[in-house]
């Protein structure tokens, strides 16, 4: 069984992640603490590592640094800040991708299974041929084949190709780019530049900006390559252990119903909307134990 190393000093969603992952068919290990967490992490050495930024005795930037110094165990930030700038220095310290909190299962999932897949199947050996469908990366070449046939690419979208088809599925911020593309000493006013390169490139790929096949745009952090590699077999599903449906959605309505009654208290909130949608939630929650009592997921008891 893979385990997952959770550094997150909530405690609400600890529990919350301790239903999910068993779900999921991972073990865990938690720290409430970055240095607790890092302690951990060399003596387990865990399958997968996911943090919170927002830790009580150390910045979680700093503990991915510490981490990605002789780990490349795949990194999962967790974290309730919505500031792009903090999304976007984890990931240029070695975070593999980002989920914010608050979070639904399926999502949870999809990230696992991609940071996962990304870690079994990483490019950053060089592999020479690289190919997602029709499209064909060589590197030794370095030609893009669409369809059999070869498009011809400027040297920076060749550059910029290459950087995205290493890390497929990885959030790729422009910081990282335009060092990869350019060099360190490039300044904020390279991104136009960059910006104007990945056009020109998604136009050669047929790449709608909308519903994009290959490079998605991650508004103002990066851009992913999403387009899957063809060659590995790749996992389509998070296998369901019998039982445990009932559980899960009665841990997501508990982590629902603890966001309403944090609203609830703010002053400047509609305090009776609130509370009523925690009383609704508060409902919800008992038919769920009543669902996995019936499921014998759970021991019988007063709900």
């Amino acid at each position: 069984m893979p385990t997952v190393l959770v550094i997150e000093d909530e405690p609400e969603v600890n529990d919350l992640l301790r239903v999910l992952l068993d779900h999921f068919g991972y073990g865990i290990i938690v720290a409430l603490t970055g240095a607790a967490g890092l302690e951990l992490a060399t003596r387990h050495k865990p399958d997968l590592i996911m943090l919170d930024l927002g830790l009580p005795d150390m910045s979680g930037i700093e503990v991915i640094k510490e981490l990605r110094s002789w780990s490349a165990a795949p990194l999962l930030v967790l974290s309730g800040t919505s500031r792009r700038g903090s999304r976007a220095d984890a990931l240029d310290v070695g975070a593999d991708d980002f989920l914010q909190k608050p979070f639904d299962s399926r999502e949870l999932a999809a990230r696992l299974r991609a940071v996962t897949r990304r870690a079994a199947t990483s490019m950053d050996d060089g592999g020479l041929r690289r190919c997602f469908g029709q499209v064909c990366v060589d590197v030794q070449t370095q030609r893009l084949l669409l369809e059999g046939r070869e498009v011809r690419l400027t040297s920076m979208e060749w550059r910029l190709l290459e950087a995205l088809t290493r890390h497929p599925g990885r959030l790729l911020t422009h910081r990282w780019l335009v060092t990869q593309v350019w060099d360190p000493t490039h300044g904020a006013e390279t991104q136009t530049s960059l910006r104007a390169h990945m056009r020109s490139l998604r136009s050669k790929l047929g790449d709608a900006v909308r519903e994009p096949d290959f490079v998605r745009t991650e508004s103002g952090i990066g851009y992913r390559w999403i387009a899957h590699a063809t060659a590995p077999d790749e996992p389509t599903s998070v296998p369901v252990r019998a039982g445990h449906s009932s559980l899960v959605a009665l841990a997501e309505a508990i982590a629902a119903l603890q966001v309403a009654i944090h609203t609830a208290s703010d002053a400047g909130t509609d305090r009776d909307a609130a509370l009523g949608r925690a009383a609704d939630l508060a409902r919800r929650a008992g038919q769920l134990v009543k669902e996995a009592q019936w499921a014998g997921s759970i021991p019988e008891g007063p709900v």
